[in-house]
């Protein structure tokens, strides 16, 4: 599995630089800049279990993309959309100080479709996602930013899965 998930994020990370994001730069270009371009530069408020449910999305064209559901119960789903492939992730997430989300993964599984969401699991051992995360933007036009701080599936560092911030709008 862990040679698949290698694999899966060359691809997807190949496959975005064919795509474009929203400010009509590619993934790759994106990337490229310098680090404090990439910094959030429009208002932010600190992110709140209130603001951090619902269902959260960014997708470019050709199936790439990021769907992230954040339930009341403390439950999430992290679905990494690559083309003809989907990686999801089921986890247990805490809002912990400075804006830090923490995703605790329990479960992940590979799949053609986000169709099943329910079985296909596989268990997942020492795999978190750690985001510096804030909402911006009211009603219809809010955004959640994420910026990732460490991304561990399995034990190991796994860099990479998500691009240097991402702006998921709320579905």
């Amino acid at each position: 599995m862990n040679k698949f998930i290698v694999l899966c994020i060359a691809a997807f990370s190949l496959l975005l630089s064919c795509g474009s994001n929203e400010g009509g730069k590619s993934a790759e270009q994106a990337n490229s800049l310098p680090a404090q371009e990439q910094e959030i530069q429009e208002p932010t408020e600190p992110i709140t279990f209130d603001t951090i449910n619902g269902q959260w999305h960014l997708m470019y064209p050709e199936s790439l993309g990021y769907e992230m559901q954040f339930y009341k119960n403390y439950r999430s789903l992290i679905i990494l959309y690559l083309g003809n492939h989907v990686l999801l992730f089921k986890g247990v997430y805490t809002i912990e100080e400075d804006s830090r989300v923490k995703i605790n993964i329990y479960e992940m599984k590979r799949s053609e479709s986000a169709a099943n969401r329910e079985s296909g699991f596989l268990k997942a051992k020492s795999s978190y996602f750690l985001f510096q995360c804030y909402t911006a933007g009211q009603k219809q036009n809010r955004k959640l930013i994420l910026k990732p701080v460490k991304i561990i599936i399995d034990g190991n560092d796994s860099d990479g899965y998500f691009e240097p911030v991402l702006r998921l709008k709320k579905r």
